[in-house]
């Protein structure tokens, strides 16, 4: 995994659905194939503690992951760029909807439909 995709996690898993940071660096222990002890434990209390957002509709936009988005979701495998970033705007008939939608990620989707 990236580091980008490594501090996307971390921002969206304590930022967005407010879990401790420690339960994220503890998982990523046991599952990173090139874990290291202080650089995963590091980067997960910096970003725990660290002021900067990493908005996940922004950086999936930002970093064109429409390809990837379609090849690891598979109910999303038929969408358009677009509707692959932000299918709850779209009401992908396959796609669960998110149990919430933040407020945070708003800007990034009305930069997103501007596009369309």
């Amino acid at each position: 995994m990236s580091n980008r995709g490594r501090v996307n996690c971390a921002s969206y898993l304590v930022y967005d659905l407010k879990i401790d940071w420690t339960w994220g660096a503890a998982y990523f222990e046991s599952k990173l194939i090139d874990y290291d002890l202080s650089s995963n434990w590091m980067n997960w209390h910096m970003q725990a503690f660290e002021i900067w957002y990493t908005n996940p509709v922004h950086q999936s936009n930002k970093y064109k992951a429409q390809d990837f988005i379609r090849k690891w979701v598979p109910e999303l495998s038929g969408t358009n760029d677009i509707e692959a970033l932000i299918p709850w705007e779209f009401d992908v008939p396959e796609y669960v909807k998110p149990i919430e939608i933040y407020s945070k990620w708003g800007r990034a989707v009305n930069l997103i439909k501007k596009v369309d």
